[in-house]
């Protein structure tokens, strides 16, 4: 379908999302502005986590945070409800990531868009800034030490299997290149990441084990 409208994912096994309803009936009342605020509050924190494990900069991860929430905003209109809302927008997060390493390849300025509506510029500030202030009041443990030798493939796919806890068809969704996968192609997709999972878990032991 659309570059970021749609269509991600079919709908996942598991019990439903209970922030997506409240997002659901905005759009379906055509109050885009307050599907986007909750789209924003509900699932920007656990979306700046993904972004400055990916980016491994938070500053990196502060800007493409303000693009994807502006992609999320524009976007909403046109999303079908065909996915869950949640595999949706790690689709936007991944091609956001992916659309930002290329123009730092490219020595390209990044800008990041305003979307032309002061609440929802003031919440993506706002949303930025403390998900950041408590990813770094956190801080970095050993594990998060070994996992930052990974690629940055390799650490999109253990977030959303070991942090994000999606199902293996929601992340064949959401790292396919195409807009959309049949049914045995999100099958045979899943089955190949399960593989390549297994395979980060054995890097990982390698890694622990020199790692002091």
């Amino acid at each position: 379908m659309t570059a970021d409208g749609e269509r991600p994912a079919a709908p996942s096994s598991g019990p439903p999302d209970p922030r997506e309803a409240p997002i659901q009936r905005a759009c379906e009342a055509g109050e885009l502005h307050q599907a986007a605020t909750l789209a924003i509050q509900g699932y920007g924190p656990e979306l700046m986590g993904f972004l400055v494990v990916v980016l491994r900069d938070p500053g990196d991860a502060g800007e493409v945070f303000s693009d994807l929430c502006v992609r999320m905003w524009k976007s909403l209109a046109s999303f079908r409800w065909e996915s869950s809302l949640r595999t949706w927008v790690y689709v936007l997060a991944r091609r956001a990531c992916h659309a930002h390493r290329r123009e730092r390849a490219s020595h390209r300025d990044h800008h990041v868009p305003l979307s032309q509506v002061p609440e929802i510029d003031a919440l993506i500030v706002r949303m930025r800034t403390t998900s950041l202030a408590q990813l770094e009041k956190k801080g970095t443990t050993r594990a998060d030490r070994i996992r930052a030798k990974l690629t940055p493939d390799e650490q999109m796919l253990l977030t959303l299997r070991l942090d994000r806890e999606l199902d293996w068809r929601a992340i064949a969704r959401v790292l396919s290149d195409a807009e959309a996968l049949a049914d045995v192609d999100v099958t045979r997709e899943a089955a190949g990441l399960r593989k390549r999972f297994e395979r980060i878990k054995e890097k990982l032991r390698k890694l622990a084990a020199l790692e002091p």
